[in-house]
């Protein structure tokens, strides 16, 4: 039994459960608190799951309620539309429309596009709302789901078309351990500096990345590239940067037979993929 004020992570795997069927606690997040949002969260969950249930106490969680809740979300864990991952969240239906461009065909996706924020984004739900692309993964491994993928999104200059854009919460180096390639924001006085990327970020990433191919392929698609923001913009050249490149796209590429275009390939002004990320690109500079 739980009750309202209690923490820890009896309370985190309450809240992950509720998440994870498609209850979003976009206030706080899963953060081991029992408080109004969760608290909330659960009543909704068992209005609408629980035949006839009668809510006696709404600052309490009972053993009865909790299994309850399991019980759901085991179930929707294998659901085939919704990514094997810890935490899912699906803000399709909420984030902000501004840089959404319209409807695409699903037979136009041929690829996906990895980039990073240049920032730090957190848990929260809400801070990604705003953000250009069309699924995002956190520190934590959380996956985020923003907009439909046969939406145009605007996230990667000439991959826009084609794309579904896909966003690393972090500022990671260009180039690892040189601080030259590590964005600064000139609107901050302090030098940012880097992070790496997370076990989370990695295992759980790749995994989203699986399904996303898997579900775009089931509407149409054709997913053949995964390829990299730098490739297509002057101004991205440490996007997603080499960590993310060399943890991420490299071992799916090989796994998944996709491709980045080829040794040299890039869009208009973009920067090609370097040795640096990719040892077979011999002599091409960062």
């Amino acid at each position: 039994m739980l009750k309202r004020g209690d923490k820890g992570p009896a309370v985190k795997d309450l809240q992950t459960m509720l998440v994870g069927c498609g209850y979003p606690l976009t206030r706080w997040g899963i953060d081991g608190d029992l408080g109004s949002e969760t608290l909330g969260a659960l009543s909704m969950f068992l209005a609408d799951h629980y035949e006839n249930y009668v809510d006696l106490d709404r600052n309490v969680v009972t053993d009865e309620e909790i299994d309850f809740v399991r019980r759901i979300y085991d179930a929707f864990q294998k659901q085939p539309d919704k990514p094997n991952v810890p935490i899912f969240y699906d803000l399709r239906e909420t984030s902000s429309r501004k840089n959404d461009r319209g409807p695409r065909s699903w037979s136009s996706i041929t690829g996906i596009t990895l980039h990073q924020t240049a920032c730090l984004l957190g848990i929260k739900p809400d801070r990604w709302k705003t953000v250009a692309a069309h699924a995002g993964v956190m520190r934590s491994g959380a996956a985020v789901l923003l907009h439909e993928f046969d939406r145009l999104v605007w996230h990667g200059n000439g991959w826009n078309n084609r794309c579904i854009g896909v966003e690393f919460d972090g500022l990671f180096a260009g180039v690892k351990g040189n601080m030259s390639t590590v964005w600064d924001d000139p609107s901050t006085p302090q030098r940012e500096q880097p992070v790496s990327l997370t076990k989370e970020q990695i295992v759980h990433g790749k995994e989203f990345i699986r399904w996303m191919k898997s579900y775009a392929e089931s509407r149409g698609a054709k997913i053949r590239f995964l390829v990299a923001h730098r490739q297509a913009s002057a101004s991205r050249r440490n996007d997603p940067g080499q960590e993310i490149w060399q943890e991420i796209a490299l071992p799916l590429m090989a796994e998944l037979g996709l491709e980045d275009g080829g040794i040299g390939f890039k869009i208009g002004d973009g920067y090609p993929i370097p040795e640096v990320w990719d040892p077979r690109c011999k002599g091409i500079k960062y």
